[in-house]
C-alpha cells in the first residue's frame, strides 16, 4: 500500500476513514507514517487544549465592518420594487395599497356616474331600399 496522505491520517485520527483497517495495517508496518500520525495527534491535542475566547456582543458588527468594503456591490433585483428593497417604498407596503384602493374607487364611481348620467339612444336601423322603393330584407 502507498503511504496515506495527511488528510487521510487526520480523518483516521477522527475516525472518519472508509478504509480504516487498511490504514491501521499500514501504520503497524510503517514507522514513518506512525510518526506522522503522532505529530498530527500532538498538534490536534494542543489545539484542543487552547481556550476559546468569547467573541463579545459587538462581534457581528466588527466582522461586517471588516468584510463589507471587500464585498462587491449587489445589484437590485427586478422583484425588489414590490418590497421596497432598493427603492424608497415598495409597491406592497400599506401606503401603496391605500392609494391603489382610492384610485380604484374613483374609477368605479366615474364609470357608474357615466353610465347613469349619459343616455345614448339606440340607433334605428332602416331597411335598405331598392330603386323602386320596396324594402329589401336579407
Amino acid at each position: 500500500m502507498k503511504h496515506p496522505n495527511e488528510e487521510e491520517l487526520i480523518a483516521y485520527h477522527g475516525g472518519e476513514v472508509l478504509r480504516r483497517d487498511v490504514i491501521a495495517d499500514h501504520l503497524s508496518d510503517c514507522p514513518e507514517c506512525r510518526e506522522e500520525l503522532e505529530r498530527i495527534d500532538a498538534v490536534l491535542a494542543a489545539l484542543g487544549a487552547m481556550p476559546i475566547p468569547e467573541p463579545g456582543e459587538d462581534y457581528g458588527q466588527r466582522v461586517w465592518q471588516q468584510i463589507a468594503p471587500r464585498l462587491p456591490e449587489k445589484r437590485a433585483r427586478w422583484w425588489n420594487f414590490a418590497t421596497g428593497d432598493g427603492f424608497t417604498t415598495g409597491w406592497l407596503e400599506p401606503q401603496r395599497w391605500v392609494a391603489v384602493g382610492a384610485l380604484a374607487a374613483v374609477v368605479i364611481v366615474a364609470f357608474q356616474a357615466g353610465r347613469i348620467t349619459k343616455h345614448v339612444p339606440l340607433l334605428r336601423i332602416r331597411p335598405w331600399r331598392t330603386r323602386a322603393g320596396s324594402a329589401n330584407a336579407f
